[in-house]
């Protein structure tokens, strides 16, 4: 029998088939013994026996001499079975390894692959910024692709990322796709399994009834296949799905098998998994001596993966558990260490994310270095050219040989104090471009981390009270869309790219409408406020008003949130010959010199940890500023008399258009 006979039986699910014949093809001696251990390795695989096909693999020897094909189908499995081992630091050097071999090859469809499992292998580290990067670059070389198993699994792999961002559409989408080409492909297995991810993303929109349906017709292809690791994924949501529709009794019996069939695989993520859904479930029951079998069989497992996630979820019921014991001093130290595990891995997110950003900042100095060097070698041409144009020159006359001379000198210090203007100004602009990235990456990093923590913690189901957890998300949500809203306007104004809406308004119409918002503002927060008005009735002013408004509001919004109560806000305004004088103070806390001297600096807050809980993305003002000078006007800012903050703006009633 040959071995594509055998392959076809792997692609059908026929693992105990395809391994006893393949046993006889050995036997034989007639086929080649490296490509025998490499399906020996396959099936072991997909038995998710990954420790016995590591061995099988290592048993080839490559040769330089060998095929790239045959080195590079080697070295990808070798990954595989290294990244489902959890064999993370291994899986990458393996990878990047089939990666260099796919190249050489010049097939786009194994480069694809290669950058597929690259982006597989990240997301298993949690870095689902280089894992989308990865995939998306498989995406892009694989379009035109009729490698349909291959290609399925690339969009499988972008449904998965989508589910961990909560893009739930985003999935399905990939999910669907994925399935359309793994039933091109005729891989039963891989059918199965995106099968079971479309009815994951399904329980995850809470249609139950349809997702439980999903996952039997899925379990009915899975059993006769002796697929342990998906029938433990399927049987672990189905119980999920018994526990909302109230069939206890099915949703532990469905566990139960979830736990079997993952103890007879090799992947220690299957199995964690397992042991912490029945624990907890043992828990929810207040059945204490099953709960603490399990926590015994699991805790040996979870402390070998150093995986924080398993770890403070089985101190989290480890709590739990010696409560119902009540034992509450040691419930109360593993709700502590709990605690701790969530605060380090955050401390690693905000490392990662620290990381992430000095290799970009490496990125821009080799780029800069590079355009220096291209700079010197064009100017280095110039130079040898003016030198052989004065060398061809010596048959002209001494008065032009002069002349010439002359000009080329001068022409060289023009040329060369342009370059330096234009390089001191590249400098100039790409730190500016770094202090921005600096800031921004530092405002976005603690929402986010917040956010990131939150989000897993209600992924794993690690918190109670679901309902705030949303809310604090959403606040963070709200935070980052302003900090973004913000930064989009300052640069537009900055780059001179907003679009003025010139109108004449009568000028008391628009203070009482400020007068009115305004007093509402300080109400609310307990301040009174002082209105200080003299202008004409007929007086007009030509002005974007959106502009006005947002500039007004900003200042008012900032001197309720920094005034202290009890307190007043004062609303200043008066006519001066072809301006309007506007003038916004407040009562203590003040600033300082110093302080005072770079309110209008971007990102930039006095009380940091006060801002920050008041929602401020710290660009208030650099917009307030940016606004004034697009309609023309003028703001500064002084110590108030009151003790508090003083904001004097002068607009002109007619600017020149």
């Amino acid at each position: 029998m040959s071995l594509s006979t055998i392959e076809n039986l792997i692609s059908q699910g026929q693992l105990e088939q395809a391994y006893s014949t393949l046993k006889t093809v050995e036997a034989s001696g007639k086929q080649n013994q490296n490509k025998i251990q490499l399906t020996f390795a396959n099936i072991l695989r997909k038995q998710h026996k990954y420790v016995e096909a590591i061995a099988v693999l290592n048993k080839i020897e490559l040769s330089p001499s060998a095929p790239l094909l045959f080195q590079y189908e080697v070295t990808k499995e070798r990954g595989i079975n290294y990244r489902r081992n959890h064999q993370l630091d291994m899986a990458e050097s393996t990878y990047l390894d089939a990666l260099k071999l796919a190249k050489l090859t010049q097939d786009t469809t194994l480069i694809g692959q290669s950058y597929n499992n690259l982006g597989t292998l990240y997301d298993t580290k949690n870095n689902v910024a280089t894992s989308m990067e990865y995939h998306l670059k498989a995406q892009e070389i694989l379009k035109d692709s009729i490698n349909w198993e291959v290609k399925a699994s690339n969009f499988y792999n972008l449904g998965d990322l989508s589910v961990r961002i909560h893009n739930l559409e985003q999935a399905e989408f990939f999910f669907t796709n994925a399935l359309i080409n793994d039933k091109k492909s005729k891989q039963v297995m891989n059918i199965a399994d995106t099968a079971i991810r479309l009815a994951e993303v399904t329980l995850k929109n809470k249609k139950y009834p349809q997702a439980l349906s999903q996952f039997l017709d899925v379990i009915k292809i899975l059993t006769p296949l002796d697929a342990n690791s998906n029938l433990s994924r399927a049987y672990n949501s189905l119980h999920l799905i018994y526990i909302e529709l109230g069939n206890h009794h099915m949703a532990l019996s469905s566990i139960q098998k979830s736990l079997n069939h993952s103890l007879k695989t090799q992947s220690p993520i299957q199995q964690s998994y397992s042991y912490l859904h029945i624990i907890k479930y043992h828990l929810k029951l207040k059945n204490i001596a099953l709960s603490e079998l399990y926590i015994a069989k699991a805790e040996p497992l979870i402390k070998t993966m150093n995986n924080h996630i398993f770890e403070a979820k089985l101190y989290l019921y480890k709590a739990k558990y010696e409560k119902l014991k009540q034992r509450h001093k040691e419930a109360y130290t593993y709700l502590n260490k709990a605690f701790s595990i969530h605060r380090l891995a955050d401390i690693e997110v905000n490392q990662g994310a620290t990381e992430q950003y000095k290799q970009q900042v490496n990125a821009l100095v080799q780029y800069q270095k590079l355009a220096q060097t291209e700079q010197k070698s064009a100017l280095m041409k110039v130079e040898l050219k003016n030198q052989i144009l004065l060398k061809r020159s010596w048959l002209l006359a001494c008065i032009m040989v002069l002349l010439l001379s002359a000009i080329v000198v001068y022409l060289y210090i023009i040329k060369h104090r342009n370059a330096q203007y234009k390089a001191k100004l590249y400098q100039t602009n790409l730190k500016q471009k770094d202090q921005m990235l600096a800031d921004i990456s530092h405002e976005l990093r603690t929402p986010l981390s917040v956010l990131k923590l939150h989000v897993e913690a209600l992924e794993h189901n690690l918190l109670d009270n679901k309902v705030l957890a949303h809310s604090k998300i959403n606040n963070k949500i709200s935070q980052l869309n302003n900090l973004i809203s913000d930064v989009y306007q300052l640069s537009q104004a900055q780059n001179q790219a907003l679009q003025l809406n010139w109108q004449q308004y009568q000028l008391s119409t628009l203070i009482a409408y400020y007068l009115s918002d305004s007093k509402a503002l300080a109400e609310q927060h307990n301040l009174r406020f002082i209105a200080d008005i003299e202008i004409a009735d007929d007086t007009y002013i030509t002005t974007d008003k959106q502009k006005l408004d947002q500039i007004i509001t900003n200042l008012i919004k900032n001197a309720c949130l920094y005034t202290d109560t009890p307190g007043h806000i004062r609303l200043k305004v008066r006519i001066c010959t072809e301006h309007i004088f506007i003038q916004i103070d407040d009562t203590t806390p003040g600033v300082s010199d110093a302080q005072l001297n770079k309110l209008f600096e971007r990102l930039y807050r006095i009380d940091k940890s006060r801002s920050r809980a008041l929602g401020g993305s710290g660009l208030g003002l650099s917009i307030c500023e940016s606004l004034t000078q697009a309609l023309q006007g003028e703001i500064c800012l002084h110590h108030g008399k009151s003790g508090g903050l003083c904001v004097r703006m002068k607009l002109p009633i007619t600017p020149t258009m």
